[in-house]
């Protein structure tokens, strides 16, 4: 209940430091005076940094494992920091070179991708864009192994992102053409779950569909897509509703 201005005169006088105290008695006087006339007094309260130096001074060995610790803590801190920019700048420089050997390199161009999925399994441009090259491979070499890479890394992808319609769309397609169209059917509804606004999934399902020679279904999924002011935008979707109208 002290005042403060009375406060901060009795605790200059109690200043350890000689030459933070009053000079004399009659400074300390002048002061009071000043105090009992609401005057501005000379003395200052002690500001943040002061009451840190007095802690520390009071308290050295606690001080000094405080600052070691801090220091610690920041120096592990700004490492990991690096470590983490140095392992983003490494990714991107990977699947940047990935995208360049697309077109003429594909064993190069697999290997920059599974550089970066070692690094880090979960990337999802990594795992998106091996897909799509095993895909490839597929098409040039029809070896069924690389549909079954690519459905073990569509897999794992969406472990990582089930809500991810696109990749559903992906593993759809990816099973359809490997002859499990049961299988793809249910991957495109999975996907529709997630967003049935994603027209892609409406089309590929209605694909799936008239592969078993379900035109009728395949008629109902394409109204759908073209129901979608994005699906509705495509020719293709309209010529697959064509198409299946037509069978």
């Amino acid at each position: 209940h002290v005042p403060r201005e009375l406060e901060t005169i009795c605790l200059k006088t109690l200043e350890k430091d000689a030459g933070a105290r009053y000079a004399t008695a009659g400074d300390m006087a002048d002061d009071l005076r000043r105090y009992v006339q609401d005057l501005p007094i000379v003395a200052r309260p002690v500001g943040p940094l002061g009451r840190v130096i007095k802690f520390v001074r009071r308290r050295r060995a606690f001080s000094v494992a405080v600052c070691a610790t801090a220091f610690l803590v920041i120096a592990v801190v700004s490492a990991v920091s690096y470590q983490r920019r140095e392992r983003a700048q490494r990714v991107e420089a990977l699947l940047s070179e990935g995208v360049m050997y697309w077109s003429r390199d594909l064993r190069r161009a697999e290997s920059a991708l599974a550089a970066v999925l070692e690094i880090d399994p979960d990337n999802y441009r990594a795992l998106v864009n091996t897909v799509s090259l095993k895909r490839r491979q597929y098409e040039t070499q029809h070896e069924l192994r690389f549909l079954e890479e690519a459905n073990d890394l569509l897999n794992h992808a969406l472990d990582v992102y089930p809500d991810k319609c696109e990749l559903w769309n992906v593993k759809g397609v990816v099973l359809r053409i490997g002859g499990r169209v049961q299988e793809a059917i249910a991957a495109h509804r999975r996907g529709i779950e997630a967003n049935a606004d994603y027209f892609p999934n409406w089309v590929s399902m209605a694909n799936a569909q008239a592969t078993m020679g379900a035109f009728d279904q395949a008629e109902s999924s394409l109204l759908e897509a073209v129901d979608l002011p994005s699906g509705a935008k495509v020719p293709m979707t309209w010529h697959n509703l064509l198409a299946a109208q037509l069978h």
